[in-house]
């Protein structure tokens, strides 16, 4: 019976879940891209600099920084956001699962206390209104 009622509800609030953290994900790939895209356009100079042998030998104590052009260049804004994206969530994910006891677990039994005690503790303060009771024969008027 319980089941019945629950099983919408779960289903509703994860597909909520998922669409909201889609979303998430889509917003922040799409910031991180154009913030890239637009790194990647001021960097086309130097990247163009550093392809050439008399800068790139005058530039021996920054290599790295010319190394580093290149390969931003070569990779490109979309497989940089991805990157940053899917690291940025997994250290997020990480944090999570460390908090999960601490966090987590006090959240869920709130949230299936409220869920069970509130229909309940709701249903007598309505406001006179008639809540449907179940019997034996299906749903029927109290």
């Amino acid at each position: 019976m319980i089941r019945d009622l629950l099983a919408p509800l779960v289903l509703s609030c994860t597909a909520a879940v998922v669409c909201i953290g889609a979303l998430h994900g889509a917003s922040t790939l799409y910031s991180r891209f154009v913030t890239i895209a637009g790194q990647l356009e001021s960097e086309r100079w130097l990247a163009g600099k550093c392809s050439q042998p008399e800068f790139f030998a005058n530039m021996h104590q920054h290599t790295d920084l010319c190394i580093h052009v290149e390969n931003n260049a070569r990779v490109g804004a979309l497989m940089l956001a991805l990157r940053d994206v899917s690291k940025e969530f997994l250290e997020h994910q990480i944090v999570a699962r460390l908090r999960l006891p601490e966090v987590s677990l006090p959240l869920a039994l709130a949230l299936c206390a409220a869920l069970v005690l509130g229909p309940a503790w709701m249903g007598p303060r309505a406001g006179g209104r008639r809540w449907p009771q179940y019997r034996e024969g299906g749903l029927k008027e109290a």
